[in-house]
């Protein structure tokens, strides 16, 4: 079935809507490549729906802090955030969301004291809202040589480097949620 957006038409009667929009119907579900929408407008939930058997369903609800944003749900009950209200933030210390809700930051920073705690707010960035899973750090060193670093605490907020040579400049990245 092809879609045919003229249907239904102000002037269809009741009566015949079933047989006026099913072939639309069957035309989405098949995928059918004629309906391509410009907008799909999901009214705001206040929970999370059930979604049917071998079916991924997406919504819109809000999140933790009262936005609007987009969710799916799949038949085990597993919900994951597709969308967030932040802009990424494409600098030097940028960061990112990624759906589930997943989070990346990176930057560059000078160890000025050993040890050194970095917080994402004192590079300009949020903190996560739960946690610092991973961090990576990697040493820039113009004058050769090895550095040795690692990370010994992390949080939602930062994490802490030690750094046992000459104190350097160093990358990150962290991921999060």
């Amino acid at each position: 079935m092809a879609w045919d957006k003229s249907q239904p038409q102000d002037t269809t009667k009741l009566r015949n809507l079933g047989t006026v929009i099913r072939s639309n119907w069957e035309a989405i579900e098949s995928a059918d490549a004629t309906f391509m929408p410009e907008t799909i407008n999901l009214a705001k939930r206040g929970a999370n729906p059930t979604a049917p058997a071998d079916t991924v369903t997406i919504y819109c609800k809000n999140d933790s802090v009262g936005k609007p944003q987009l969710f799916s749900i799949n038949p085990d009950a597993g919900v994951y955030q597709l969308t967030s209200g932040a802009s990424p933030v494409l600098a030097l210390n940028g960061e990112t969301f990624l759906p589930g809700p997943v989070g990346i930051k990176w930057g560059q920073f000078t160890i000025t004291t050993n040890p050194q705690t970095i917080t994402y707010i004192g590079l300009g960035l949020t903190d996560f809202t739960t946690s610092t899973y991973s961090v990576q750090l990697t040493g820039i060193n113009t004058a050769g040589g090895s550095v040795n670093i690692y990370v010994s605490t992390w949080d939602a907020a930062g994490f802490t480097v030690v750094c046992t040579t000459a104190l350097a400049n160093f990358t990150f990245i962290a991921i999060g949620v």
